[in-house]
């Protein structure tokens, strides 16, 4: 019986440590893989869609990346959501989706900025980032790396 226990023993705490991870862990690993790819948000932005020029008090876009420790809906389920805030999302939106037709301005008394003008192409950086292999065994290294230190605590206990 002594085996049969020690094995019991042994599948109940991989359980433990496998399945049934803290809110508080979960949010660890998801951070330490949240920052990974806004780090390579921040990177990619700034090597594509980066000009040169002054602009003051308003920060660029790629200066303009947050992080938020709840999902979609503001709960906290160990879950970490990657954005913009909400003065730089729509021009992020624009860059990532592409516009049907020319952005158009009022100020300037015109129908559209530049007659002739094409509308913004599509690059779906959010997407081509998120599904890139470098990035996300970037961020599986990271969320792993993070779950061996909760590992090890546990053990340690």
């Amino acid at each position: 019986m002594e085996f049969e226990e020690l094995l019991n023993n042994f599948v109940n705490n991989v359980e433990e440590i496998s399945t049934n991870l803290s809110i508080e862990d979960q949010i660890s690993i998801t951070k330490a893989e949240a920052l990974v790819y806004m780090t390579a948000l921040e990177e990619y932005i700034k090597d594509s869609h980066y000009r040169v020029r002054s602009t003051g008090e308003d920060p660029h876009l790629a200066d303009s990346i947050m992080m938020k420790g709840t999902n979609i809906n503001g709960i906290k389920d160990g879950s970490y959501i990657v954005g913009f805030d909400t003065l730089k999302a729509y021009i992020a939106r624009f860059i990532n989706d592409g516009t049907k037709f020319p952005q158009f301005t009022k100020v300037s008394h015109r129908e559209y900025k530049n007659p002739g003008e094409v509308a913004i192409t599509a690059d779906h950086f959010m997407d081509k980032l998120y599904v890139d292999d470098v990035v996300r065994t970037a961020m599986m290294e990271a969320g792993a790396l993070e779950y061996q230190k909760i590992v090890a605590k546990r053990f340690e206990q």
